[in-house]
């Protein structure tokens, strides 16, 4: 018998392996339902997912900020998406570009990697909505901004930016 497999029958399983076999249902699932909405609803199928997705991003955002005892400012929401992106294991650089803006790179993102497996990319539906609304949740005056979109090729390069 294989030690992971051995270890992981007695309840044994290593957080890599439980964040891999979990992550991967949930991408399914995430995927399969977008593509159904999308097969049966069209565009107000994909909207409905969207507004789902911002949805928990609100509840995941207000949880957090008091859980974590986040403020109201950038450097707060800034954090959020930080913690939020490192559960999701997603490599995440962040650069302040001034007093009111920070740009947040993903040089590697789980999530991208798994819709450009399938053929398409579903970060506006899914992914976008959701840590938009993160953000917003923790800090009200923070807006996002989508400097470069998801591709086939790329990963996005988004923004948080203070409201004037």
């Amino acid at each position: 018998m294989n030690i992971k497999r051995f270890f992981a029958s007695r309840g044994l399983i290593t957080n890599g392996a439980r964040f891999s076999i979990v992550s991967e249902s949930f991408y399914k699932l995430m995927v399969g339902v977008a593509d159904l909405l999308k097969k049966n609803f069209g565009e107000k199928g994909e909207r409905l997912l969207a507004d789902l997705m911002a949805k928990f991003g609100t509840e995941d955002g207000e949880k957090m900020k008091e859980e974590l005892n986040l403020g109201n400012s950038l450097r707060d929401a800034a954090d959020a998406w930080l913690i939020m992106g490192n559960i999701f294991k997603v490599k995440t650089v962040a650069k302040k570009l001034n007093e009111n803006e920070i740009e947040f790179h993903h040089p590697n993102c789980p999530m991208w990697n798994f819709f450009k497996s399938k053929g398409k990319i579903y970060c506006e539906t899914l992914c976008l909505p959701y840590v938009e609304s993160l953000a917003k949740a923790v800090s009200p005056n923070i807006e996002m901004v989508v400097v470069q979109p998801p591709t086939e090729e790329n990963t996005c390069i988004k923004k948080l930016v203070v409201k004037s």
